[in-house]
């Protein structure tokens, strides 16, 4: 049976499944951060261009506004 789900809950299955299956105990920020870090990922995919060399993003950012930077620098770090 099918049923549609949003990201945000599909990921926070897998990632819950997964820490039981590796026996993993951790809070519900750890989990909250592993699966948000999935769907921005899904969104960034869907909404630009992933190819971009690492370097020409670094150059827009340290052009940008600071609250820019913060968005660029944050998923910079997250590759």
């Amino acid at each position: 049976m099918w049923s549609e789900q949003s990201s945000t809950e599909y990921f926070k299955g897998l990632v819950e499944q997964a820490f039981k299956h590796q026996h993993v105990d951790t809070n519900v920020m750890v989990s909250f951060y592993i699966v948000n870090l999935l769907v921005r990922c899904i969104a960034a995919e869907e909404t630009s261009n992933g190819d971009e060399p690492l370097a020409i993003t670094f150059t827009k950012a340290t052009h940008s506004s600071l609250a820019e930077q913060s968005i660029i620098f944050r998923r910079i770090g997250d590759l």
